[in-house]
């Protein structure tokens, strides 16, 4: 299915569009689209069987009071999900809560047993009250294979740019992060702007190379152009 070329207005209660593959197969397409006001801008989802194929693209996501895009398969979920959330806009700049009120501008949050591969690419997010980019893996153990690149991350006031965490046995990240800008991103009290945070038992992990203090462009500091302090670390990612 193909939404495209669309204005979706709400009233902070609803979804401006919902793609759910309960069973069954669905591919979307969601492109030059702007949702305005809802509650969730674009919501994606799985569960039981179902399989994703998705690509959401171009899109300009404001005014959400909830996530702003928003993946997220259920416990116990076996599908497949593969996707792209690519060249979107997030927020408007200068706008307090426009990317999100009380949210995050794109949150994965993948509590099934299946894989997912997922490219995060080329999204500007900005003015949202938590993580920019948000990927959890956690309740049933599945793999989540995931690339987030070329990112602007930008005035977010209270919280980080970018989450990747692994919260329950069993389950497995393998991300790379590389590429991404941190701008107007204060950070939490510690002012890390980049966290890997892996759970007992689980498993994350980074293409890149550990933060140090030297110079590297194989380590996950330099690669995102921040110094090795703005990185937090849970675990042995």
């Amino acid at each position: 299915s193909t939404f495209d070329g669309n204005t979706v207005v709400g009233a902070l209660t609803g979804t401006g569009l919902n793609v759910d593959a309960s069973g069954g197969s669905v591919q979307a397409d969601i492109g030059t689209t702007d949702f305005i006001d809802n509650n969730v801008g674009i919501s994606l989802s799985t569960a039981t069987t179902g399989t994703l194929v998705f690509d959401v693209h171009d899109n300009a996501v404001t005014g959400s009071r909830g996530n702003a895009i928003n993946l997220a398969s259920t416990s116990g979920a076996t599908g497949t999900i593969d996707g792209t959330i690519q060249d979107n806009v997030v927020g408007t700049l200068g706008v307090p809560g426009s990317g999100s009120l009380l949210g995050r501008g794109i949150q994965v949050a993948t509590s099934g047993g299946g894989t997912a591969n997922l490219l995060i690419d080329g999204n500007t997010v900005q003015r949202t009250s938590f993580e920019g980019i948000s990927v959890i893996n956690n309740v049933t153990a599945g793999v989540t294979n995931v690339t987030i690149t070329d990112n602007i991350l930008q005035d977010i006031p209270t919280s980080r740019g970018v989450l990747l965490q692994t919260a329950t046995a069993g389950n497995t990240i393998n991300a790379s992060v590389s590429g991404n800008q941190f701008i107007n991103v204060p950070g939490p009290a510690d002012t890390t702007v980049l966290r890997f945070a892996e759970g007992i038992g689980s498993t994350l992990n980074v293409t890149q190379l550990a933060a140090t203090v030297a110079v590297d462009a194989n380590e996950v500091d330099d690669a995102n152009g921040i110094s090795n302090t703005r990185v937090s670390i849970a675990g042995t990612p």
